[in-house]
């Protein structure tokens, strides 16, 4: 039997393999007896199905049939129904092994999805137990009994299918509240359950404010749970990368950040909940604030890796469109890091001309100075404004850079890119720089964003104008007057921009003028005191060692206080002829008016 058990369990595994990376086998199976065989493989999973001996090769039964089942050509020739009764049977049987039974859960997630509604009608009471993922308080969720894991698994695998009746029997048999027990209280390492139930609950409860309600103040508490460990992850490797940074002297756009794949999915999946869980519910929004959840995600956005980016500026910019309070949390929010440091830009220097880059000249030239010779002058704790114009930037020479390998005229402002959009919302919807204090780099990262919207319009027109003329087409003269119109705009625009610029980095260089002759001044009186307190140490050691000199010393005190005593009485007889000559004029004048008034008598 163990020699016969185990060429079956070498036979289905090879099956399964071929089916698996060979998708013409299927079709070679369906055009020869592939109900016979399926039929076949069904008695025996119910005729051995109790028996412990061979779960291997049961489970090899399984997956061959899920992977055979899982084809949308074969799915309406064989009984599939019988087959999703068969691996309910197990996944529901409490006297079945562990694996086996995991493995029909495993089966189900596949299966099941595609049947439902036609299953949920005949298996209502098998499907509603494998799908129940609550425990009791005294059990341990995670433990082999439990298949804890493998339920959320399913109820996920259901919930993808987005279909309202499914959505509905989740909601109806309590999944939304076993989940964020479940969740509540399974270890921080059980990353992929967190991942996989954080999912559940925003396919769920999106769109649905019913929904959003249920998931609650337990809900927020456990997700706000999940962003503090994510928190202190992603800080220790940002901690890390900054070691490297300070070696670098500046902030790398090629984010060396390394973090492990499934943090990045549970914290998009954290995020995503958030967005989808709380933000539709007024009161899981204002709990959410008043718990102190918008300051985590921020602080998340200040130590993620830029490919985490993207789901957290979105949901910052669903957050400040709904609510005030939020507005007023996202202003008063301050980072515990500094603000990165630019490097210079060397691709200037390779260019044949720098005449139409005298901004970026100017910039340099700021740069150089504030951090390599003034210091970390303008630094301090970051604000949202801060991290955007960071990574506005950032996102701007990764789309530079996939222009010049694609060697294509295309503009960053034209490239459809959500990030530039969101960015804009955020800062639009807050005043831009009104509420913030930026440093020079920012100051001019933010002219560009506020002019998001007017400089893409520009390129449009530009690049209607460039169509034209490789077309060899001329536009009737009401389009060609509205051309040049929006071109004269445009260059209003770009010249109020640029001046704009030039503003901001004379006012940054008056103020490192300044400053310079700030630390110079204070470097020479440092030395004069220096030199000062090394000549008095001298003078007395001196006094201390030699008569002479100590009787020297006196004389000259002596002369000293003469000759001051003398400039005083100096002074004041100066002082006392003066107020002579004052009183004397008075008395003239006063005469020459007495002599007046008698005269006219």
């Amino acid at each position: 039997m163990g020699l016969r058990k185990g060429v079956l369990f070498s036979i289905l595994r090879l099956a399964t393999l071929a089916f698996l990376h060979n998708a013409e086998m299927l079709e070679v199976f369906e055009e020869v007896h592939m109900k016979t065989l399926t039929d076949e493989l069904l008695d025996l999973v119910n005729k051995e199905r109790k028996s412990t001996d061979i779960d291997e090769v049961l489970s090899a039964i399984l997956s061959i049939l899920t992977c055979i089942l899982s084809s949308k050509k074969t799915l309406s020739v064989l009984n599939g129904r019988k087959f999703l009764k068969v691996c309910l049977d197990i996944a529901c049987n409490d006297f079945q092994s562990s694996s086996l039974r995991k493995h029909a859960f495993l089966c189900l997630c596949y299966i099941l999805p595609r049947m439902m509604p036609e299953a949920n009608k005949e298996l209502a009471d098998q499907i509603k137990r494998c799908l129940d993922c609550s425990f009791q308080d005294n059990q341990d969720p995670l433990r082999d009994s439990a298949f804890v894991e493998e339920k959320v698994m399913l109820c996920l695998s259901l919930s993808m299918t987005n279909d309202p009746e499914i959505l509905k029997m989740l909601s109806d048999l309590g999944t939304i509240e076993n989940t964020v027990n479940v969740l509540s209280q399974v270890n921080r390492s059980d990353i992929n359950l967190l991942s996989n139930g954080l999912l559940t609950l925003t396919q769920l409860c999106a769109e649905n404010a019913e929904r959003c309600r249920r998931f609650g103040t337990n809900g927020s508490n456990m997700l706000m749970r999940i962003l503090t460990g994510l928190l202190k992850y992603f800080s220790e490797s940002v901690s890390r990368n900054d070691e490297f940074q300070s070696l670098i002297g500046y902030h790398q756009t090629g984010e060396p950040i390394k973090v492990d794949p499934d943090f990045s999915r549970l914290a998009v999946c954290a995020v995503e909940a958030v967005r989808w869980c709380i933000l539709d519910s007024i009161e899981n929004r204002m709990y959410f604030l008043q718990q102190g959840g918008y300051t985590q995600i921020l602080s998340l956005l200040e130590c993620a890796p830029l490919t985490l980016i993207g789901s957290i500026v979105r949901c910052l910019c669903v957050a400040c469109q709904q609510d005030a309070s939020v507005e007023s949390a996202l202003i008063a929010w301050r980072g515990a890091r500094k603000p990165p440091k630019v490097g210079v830009d060397e691709s200037i220097f390779s260019k044949d001309t720098t005449a139409n880059d005298e901004i970026m000249l100017k910039l340099n030239e700021h740069r150089l100075g504030t951090q390599c010779l003034l210091g970390d002058v303008e630094s301090d704790r970051n604000n949202l404004a801060s991290i955007l114009c960071h990574l506005w930037r950032c996102n701007m020479e990764r789309l530079i850079g996939e222009i010049n390998e694609r060697q294509i005229n295309w503009s960053p402002v034209q490239e459809p890119d959500e990030q530039f959009v969101l960015i804009y919302l955020i800062l639009k919807k807050l005043g831009f720089e009104e509420h913030f204090e930026l440093n020079t780099e920012d100051q001019i990262t933010m002219v560009d964003i506020e002019n998001y919207r007017g400089k893409k319009i520009d390129e449009s027109i530009s690049h209607i104008q460039d169509d034209l003329r490789e077309s060899g087409l001329r536009p009737v003269s009401a389009d060609r007057r509205q051309l040049q119109q929006a071109e004269e705009i445009a260059k209003i625009r770009g010249e109020g921009i640029r001046s704009k610029k030039m503003a901001i980095l004379r006012a940054a260089n008056d103020a490192d003028a300044w400053l310079e002759a700030e630390c110079c001044n204070l470097t020479r009186e440092l030395s004069r005191r220096r030199a000062l307190l090394k000549q008095r140490e001298l003078d007395a050691r001196l006094r201390d060692t030699s008569i002479a000199y100590l009787r020297a010393s006196k004389a000259n005190k002596h002369d000293a206080i003469a000759a001051s005593m003398l400039t005083i009485q100096n002074e004041k007889s100066a002082h006392d002829l003066e107020n002579t000559k004052q009183f004397l004029q008075i008395e003239q004048s006063c005469s020459e008016v007495e002599c007046e008034e008698h005269m006219l008598e």
